[in-house]
């Protein structure tokens, strides 16, 4: 009959150690690092980030070790914490941005933009700043026949943006009532009305 081999290692006898194998603050504070450099290089430079983060590495090591901490379960959880965290900061201002735009896009009046003579009524900067420029989808600038420039102006389909507005209120409705707020129950009144 074969012997088996005994693969554990041998014990150590006697008393436990006084200094337990403890982790380096630093060596939490670089991977926390990592994770800050990495997100605010949009996961597009995992080599970098390391330098970073470890200033003492060399391109080779870098290459190597952020290949590996981006693998790493503890660095996936926490790049998951911050980024849920910055898109929750950053979500309600988000969502009032596209609110926004698509109401002006549904309630815009064409005076505001197209003058008598079927010009711009203001600059483009000018339709910016307020606001207006969302509603402007396109610019064609054809020659006449006469040698000059026609231009037409292709403006949103306003009953398209309507029903765009509706379908973004219904998707956030349910979130916005799980949470709590009602923020938006003005705007989900006023759809309801139009129909």
């Amino acid at each position: 009959m074969a012997k088996i081999k005994n693969t554990e290692p041998p014990r150590k006898r006697g008393r436990p150690r006084k200094n337990p194998v403890r982790i380096s603050v630093d060596l939490v504070k670089n991977r926390a690092n990592f994770v800050r450099y990495f997100i605010e290089q949009d996961f597009k430079d995992a080599t970098g980030a390391y330098m970073r983060a470890y200033p003492n590495a060399n391109a080779m090591t870098a290459a190597k070790e952020s290949s590996r901490l981006t693998k790493d379960p503890q660095v996936q959880e926490a790049l998951s914490v911050e980024l849920q965290a910055v898109l929750k900061e950053k979500r309600r201002p988000l969502e009032k941005r596209i609110l926004d735009t698509w109401i002006v896009r549904a309630f815009y009046d064409v005076a505001d933009l197209i003058d008598e003579d079927g010009h711009l009524a203001h600059t483009m900067p000018e339709l910016k700043k307020a606001g207006l420029s969302v509603v402007i989808d396109g610019i064609d600038i054809k020659p006449d026949k006469d040698g000059g420039e026609h231009v037409v102006y292709k403006l949103a389909d306003k009953d398209k943006a309507l029903e765009m507005l509706q379908k973004y209120i219904q998707m956030i409705k349910p979130f916005d009532a799980k949470i709590g707020d009602d923020s938006y129950s003005f705007a989900v009144e006023f759809v309801k009305s139009v129909e």
